[in-house]
C-alpha cells in the first residue's frame, strides 16, 4: 500500500499559526511597503531590512520578492549590462551537468572578488582579461604532396573568443585554490596583468605559429 507523503516539499519547517497570523495582519494593515504610511513612519519591509542589516553587520540590506529579482540586482551591482553575450557564453561553457545556477554563482562571486582586489568594474576586468588571452594566429594541419605541415593561419574573431573562454576555464580549474570561484578570480587577475596559464597558452600558440611561418604559403 502506498504511503501518503505528509512532510514539507520545501524541506523547511512549516510556519506556526502565530507567524501566519502576524503575516496576515501586516498584509491587511496596508503598511508592507511605503504606501499608506504616516509622515516619518517606516513600512514593515523597511523595518525588516534594517533589522536584518544590523543582524548581519552590513551597511545595507534590500528585501526582494524572488531569487530572480535578487540575481538581476546582483548583475546590475556587478555592472553586467543586459544581454552581455560574452559573459553568458562563458557561464554556459563553465556549466557542468546543466547546473546553470551553480555556474552563475561561481562567476558572480569571482567577479565580486576581482572587484574587491582591483577596485574596478569587474565586467570590464573580465573583458580585458579575455582580450589578453585571445590568440591572433594558430597552426592548422595541412596535407600537401603526401606530407603534413603545421601551417600558421589567422584566427577568426568568433574562434578567438571561443578559445579564450576555453583556455580561461581550463586554466582556472587547474589552479590550486580551494574553490572554483577563487580559482577563476585568481586567473582573471593574472590574465588582466598578462600573466597566468591562460595567457601562457596564447603565447605558446603564437610561438608555435612563428616557428612554422616558413609554411605559411600553404594556407588557403
Amino acid at each position: 500500500m502506498a504511503r501518503k507523503f505528509t512532510g514539507s516539499f520545501t524541506q523547511q519547517e512549516g510556519l506556526s499559526q502565530e507567524a501566519i497570523a502576524a503575516a496576515v495582519a501586516v498584509l491587511q494593515s496596508g503598511r508592507l511597503h511605503r504606501y499608506n504610511l504616516a509622515p516619518g513612519e517606516a513600512g514593515e519591509a523597511a523595518q525588516l531590512e534594517a533589522e536584518y542589516r544590523d543582524w548581519q553587520g552590513s551597511g545595507y540590506c534590500l528585501a526582494v520578492t524572488s531569487g530572480g529579482q535578487a540575481l538581476q540586482i546582483a548583475l546590475r551591482a556587478c555592472d553586467v549590462a543586459s544581454g552581455d553575450k560574452v559573459l553568458t557564453k562563458f557561464m554556459n561553457n563553465l556549466m557542468i551537468d546543466g547546473k546553470k545556477s551553480v555556474a552563475e554563482k561561481i562567476v558572480y562571486n569571482a567577479l565580486d572578488r576581482v572587484e574587491g582586489k582591483v577596485k574596478r568594474a569587474p565586467v570590464e576586468v573580465f573583458h580585458e582579461a579575455l582580450d589578453n588571452i585571445k590568440p591572433s594566429v594558430e597552426v592548422r594541419s595541412r596535407r600537401v604532396g603526401g606530407a603534413t605541415y603545421q601551417v600558421p593561419v589567422e584566427v577568426r574573431p568568433e574562434r578567438r573568443e571561443a578559445l579564450a573562454i576555453r583556455w580561461l576555464i581550463t586554466a582556472s580549474r587547474a589552479r590550486n585554490e580551494n574553490t572554483m570561484e577563487e580559482r577563476l578570480a585568481g586567473e582573471l587577475l593574472d590574465a588582466v596583468q598578462s600573466r597566468g596559464s591562460a595567457v601562457k597558452k596564447r603565447e605558446d600558440t603564437h610561438k608555435m605559429a612563428d616557428a612554422n611561418k616558413a609554411f605559411s604559403h600553404y594556407r588557403w
